[in-house]
């Protein structure tokens, strides 16, 4: 079971693939998501990282096509792969016997307080795939937060990594660089709500006027992205 599970990652095109085991954010995962998740002791966490180049270009961040490159970069390209990746995983795990339910790449549900049906993050940091940052994203050693993250929630028997330590220590270059003041600059707790480290309307609300000067409308989502850019991990790129 693990060497075909392995196999079919290996062919998903992600850059990143953990396994979870839920149990420690048990809780904060039925508030979040009700009983439906219950039923899954395990998740398997998915990441494609975003093109290094297409990060470093958002840093001049008037440029409006440089803008709306990356935004349709993670949001047309990146994400789709990985709802495809979670949706290969999926049938794999059914095919198999056992219980798969993916959570697409981006799914905003409610837009009183910015969540999707389940949180990412949570999955990939107990994974061992990263921590969360000051930034409220999931940080990564090799890619840093240029990452996107899919999840296939199941009851397969996969063997889990372990959490990721924090590595931010004192740094505050994301809460610097944030235009929006939507960071608090305090460090990430399990025990505490994302309200403590992040403020999700303020970051939309900029990117609402934002795209609003760039292109003439007004529009929900996205983000500007300059606290990926900021970030000292993953702004090196690793040749081979």
């Amino acid at each position: 079971m693990q060497s075909e599970f392995q196999q079919v990652i290996d062919q998903c095109g992600v850059d990143l693939a953990g396994v979870a085991d839920l149990s420690p954010a048990r809780e904060a995962l039925l508030a979040q998501g009700g009983d439906t998740f219950a039923k899954f002791p395990r998740a398997v966490s998915l990441g494609c990282r975003v093109a290094h180049e297409v990060v470093e270009s958002i840093g001049d961040h008037g440029n409006r096509a440089l803008v709306m490159n990356y935004i349709h970069h993670i949001y047309s390209v990146v994400n789709h792969r990985l709802d495809q990746a979670a949706l290969s995983l999926t049938g794999f795990l059914m095919a198999k016997g056992y219980l798969a339910f993916p959570v697409p790449a981006s799914q905003v549900l409610s837009y009183e307080d910015y969540s999707g049906l389940a949180p990412h993050k949570t999955a990939a940091h107990l994974s061992g795939l990263g921590w969360v940052g000051r930034s409220a994203l999931l940080v990564t050693k090799q890619y840093g937060p240029r990452v996107r993250f899919a999840t296939v929630y199941t009851d397969a028997p996969l063997d889990a990594g372990e959490p990721a330590k924090n590595r931010c220590g004192s740094c505050d270059q994301c809460v610097e660089a944030c235009p929006a003041g939507a960071m608090t600059g305090e460090a990430f707790a399990q025990d505490k709500t994302r309200d403590h480290i992040y403020d999700p309307k303020a970051c939309n609300e900029y990117m609402r006027e934002r795209r609003l000067s760039l292109l003439g409308k007004r529009v929900f989502g996205g983000n500007c992205g300059l606290c990926i850019h900021s970030c000292p991990f993953g702004g090196k790129l690793k040749r081979a």
